[in-house]
């Protein structure tokens, strides 16, 4: 087995005794660091045999490791190491669950050692030799710790990939009580490092508080079984309590939380110290109870804002800052740095709050890009999930506004970005994320348009516009993420309902939606004042969260008109999808196709309503409206790259129902168009089940079928058709998402249960716009917009229901 380090003088002292068999100098260099274990290794030597050589190396490694000597103790471990090795591989006789004992153990320590210190890239090295080197044991119980300390070193080093699959090669049945607690934070942490792009936040959280009630349980029966006549040295008491709390209803508090792992911290650390028996306050364990120790005040209501103690811990966390740096612990500095941002923040410092969240940012941008599925990267940024709202508050409140514009692009659909880049040959390719705005610029001064790009958070929402000229107006008007959703549960998205009746007493007043909206765009007030917009020109705009919910094409400027009649209007998911579509040149669509299909429950006026637009594009065609082959597999089939499809279907996004599941919910699963299915018409399903049976193209459907639908428009005459939600991974997840995701260029989509009659006029006038009198796809969509509206009644529903929803997403030239 090759030596991937380099020796030191102690290793090296070691080798030679052994070698000489010099056991009197052994033992004089082992009194030369005392230890718990100093006694104990100074009688194996006087065994005077190989076997207790190796007992005495090992005791003397494992005490000083967890005592924080980790040189002495890698040292100690590595030379018990190679000595077990030359031993074996000169055929010495031993007992052979011994040399693998010793063999694991040192190795174990050693993949520790490097750890604490930070040089992973050298623990795997050497992981990597003795994996290459058929020791014996290897694949049995005594490496086990080695293999689960290995997964971590390559989990610090941003190589999840590697990490997940030394665990998956793990028989959990071999895991000892001792290395569970390890085995167990490892596997959850992959599994939410590692959360798929299409969990819901709902599904995610309710795995997080059922497995944290399981580790917490599982780790006191090991605490039990490995500290057995030791109890006095655990605190088993608040262990107890805190599965107490988790079983309990209603939410544990911070305080509860930090009293009790502060307890648990503090006392493990005092057991390693008595256990190794000797002064372990520079191991990083040590550091981290420190550095909570010293932070904990932040959760009180007084003192979490006491100017002194915030300055006198923004010291401490400069000197941790400054040992977790020398010892290359990113995941910590990350910590640390999220920590000086509280401190900065509460003392109105917030350029130096912007730039310690930046620390936190990046490195978890180079944790996410380490992470070769696409799909699995949802979770890296869940570990600070308020990372990117406070991101948006610093840089709007230091008035950053090009930092602020990025921030708010990072947080936006990630997933669709990989895939851009992944359809490229580019998924290796993290970029500069800065650069996005000298990128997208040229492109917006040369189709006169302007980008607006939103970030929704809990308390705020923030609208930043990057005008054509290269200009940046900002507002942080908008509703916030609480009052959207209250607005979500009256189903305020649909103008169908702003005139319903409100009930109470202490009813309120009704709100103006159009108007209230219209604070999401008031940077684009601004640059009209400042003339930087114009009539005509054209706005791209990118909703977060719940807002995608919301159409803003008929959002309300100061002077009472909506924006589409101002502006042409299109969304899209983020800048750099619109990069990615605005760099590749227009090619022409090169055939029409319509899919047509009713519900089982449809009479025959809606039956040939349905039909009309199909009818319209493809007046020639035989068999348009007819419905025996409208299978998902075969709309599948016909979906390709540089076609224009017209679906006239119905559309479904999931409502709350009674007891509905995770996969109900998710409009991954649970959302979509329904089409045929055994040659029947599928039926509208009160309980929502859509995901159950055969009838449903959804967005899993679309995105697992590995269909090109590069340079495609797709319309959809669906309801709710352009619905989304937002994912773990941040990704606006509904049908829109899914078609991108296999290549399509650009879409209209309904916002809401759309008219069938109003919405056949709405298309025939788009498509007379664009195809007959060939107009731009921006402006046929805007023109055919204002002509219905100059149409619409304003009964029994406000007039927006029947002229505002189909928007028109994606490329716009």
């Amino acid at each position: 087995m090759e030596q991937s380090t380099s020796f030191s003088l102690l290793f090296q002292k070691l080798i030679d005794s052994l070698q000489l068999q010099d056991r009197e100098r052994l033992a004089h260099i082992f009194r030369q660091y005392p230890n718990h274990s100093l006694e104990n290794s100074l009688h194996f030597l006087e065994a005077k045999q190989d076997v207790y050589d190796l007992a005495g190396l090992d005791a003397m490694a494992t005490s000083l490791t967890h005592g924080g000597k980790l040189n002495e103790g890698r040292d100690f471990a590595s030379a018990c190491l190679i000595w077990g090795v030359t031993l074996w591989s000169s055929g010495i006789q031993m007992p052979e669950k011994d040399l693998e004992y010793y063999l694991g153990n040192s190795s174990y320590l050693i993949q520790k050692a490097l750890l604490d210190a930070g040089q992973f890239q050298l623990a795997i090295a050497q992981y990597e030799s003795m994996a290459g080197s058929n020791l014996p044991g290897w694949n049995k119980q005594a490496f086990v710790s080695t293999h689960l300390q290995a997964a971590e070193n390559y989990l610090e080093s941003n190589n999840s990939d590697y990490a997940q699959n030394i665990l998956d090669n793990v028989d959990e049945s071999l895991v000892l009580p001792a290395a569970l607690i390890l085995y167990d934070r490892l596997k959850n942490k992959l599994k939410l490092l590692k959360t798929k792009t299409f969990q819901s936040h709902a599904e995610v959280e309710s795995y997080k508080r059922s497995q944290k009630l399981e580790d917490l349980k599982r780790m006191l029966s090991s605490f039990k079984t490995v500290m057995k006549g030791y109890e006095d040295l655990t605190d088993m008491h608040s262990i107890e309590k805190l599965i107490e709390l988790h079983e309990g209803k209603g939410d544990i508090s911070d305080a509860e939380l930090i009293e009790l792992t502060q307890k648990i911290s503090a006392k493990t650390l005092e057991a390693q110290a008595f256990m190794a028996g000797v002064d372990n306050a520079e191991t990083p364990q040590s550091k981290r109870h420190q550095l909570t120790e010293q932070t904990a005040f932040f959760h009180d209501e007084k003192l979490g804002h006491d100017r002194e103690l915030l300055q006198a811990c923004l010291l401490d966390l400069d000197k941790h800052y400054k040992w977790f740096l020398k010892n290359s612990l990113h995941s910590d500095l990350a910590f640390v740095a999220y920590c000086q941002y509280i401190c900065h923040n509460r003392l109105e410092s917030y350029q130096e709050a912007a730039d310690a969240l930046d620390k936190v940012y990046f490195h978890l941008e180079k944790q996410r890009s380490s992470i070769q599925n696409i799909h699995e990267r949802a979770g890296v940024f869940g570990q600070y999930p308020a990372l990117f709202g406070v991101m948006a508050f610093t840089n709007y409140m230091s008035k950053n506004t090009l930092r602020l514009f990025h921030r708010i692009e990072a947080s936006k659909g990630r997933n669709l970005q990989d895939r851009l880049l992944e359809t490229t040959g580019k998924q290796e390719e993290i970029g500069d994320p800065d650069k996005l705005k000298d990128r997208l610029l040229p492109f917006l001064k040369a189709n006169n348009a302007h980008y607006l790009t939103i970030l929704v958070d809990l308390n705020q929402s923030y609208s930043i516009l990057l005008t054509k000229q290269g200009r940046f107006f900002a507002s942080a008007m908008g509703a916030s993420e609480e009052v959207l959703e209250d607005w979500s549960k009256s189903n305020y998205a649909c103008p169908s309902t702003w005139r319903a009746s409100i009930s109470g007493f202490f009813r309120p007043s009704r709100i103006d939606i159009p108007l209230e909206l219209g604070k999401f765009i008031n940077p684009i007030e601004y640059a009209i004042e400042e003339g930087c917009m114009e009539m005509g020109d054209h706005v791209v705009y990118s909703p977060d969260g719940i807002l995608n919910l919301f159409s803003l094409q008929f959002a309300k400027l100061k002077s009472g008109e909506a924006l589409i009649e101002r502006f042409s209007v299109s969304k899209i998911h983020s800048g750099f999808q619109l990069l990615n579509l605005l760099e590749k040149e227009p090619q022409d669509l090169d055939e029409i196709l319509a899919v047509t299909c009713t519900a089982d429950q449809d009479i025959p006026e809606k039956i040939e309503a349905f039909e009309k637009i199909p009818r319209y594009l493809l007046p020639q065609e035989e068999g348009v409206g007819e419905e025996e082959e409208v299978s998902i597999k075969n709309v599948i089939d016909v979906l390709l790259p540089n076609k224009l499809y017209h679906f006239s279907t119905h559309g479904v996004f999931p409502k709350p129902v009674a007891q509905a599941d995770h996969l109900q919910l998710n409009p991954y699963h649970n959302s979509g168009l329904l089409l045929m299915a055994n040659g029947e018409k599928p039926k509208l399903d009160v309980s929502f089940n859509y995901h159950k049976g055969d009838n449903l193209l959804s967005p899993k459907v679309l995105s697992e079928s590995k269909i090109d639908m590069t340079g495609s428009h797709v319309s959809m005459q669906a309801c709710v058709s352009g619905r989304s939600a937002e994912g773990y991974g941040g990704d606006a997840l509904g049908l829109e998402w899914a078609f991108f995701y296999c290549g399509a260029k650009s879409m209209v989509s309904a916002s809401w249960d759309i008219d069938i009659h109003w919405s056949n006029r709405l298309f025939q006038k788009f498509y007379n716009n664009w195809i007959h009198k060939k107009n731009s796809i921006r402006e046929a969509h805007r023109l055919a917009v204002i002509e219905i509206k100059k149409e619409a009644p304003d009964n029994p529903f406000p007039s927006e229901y029947y002229w505002a929803g189909l928007s028109l997403i994606g490329d716009f030239r």
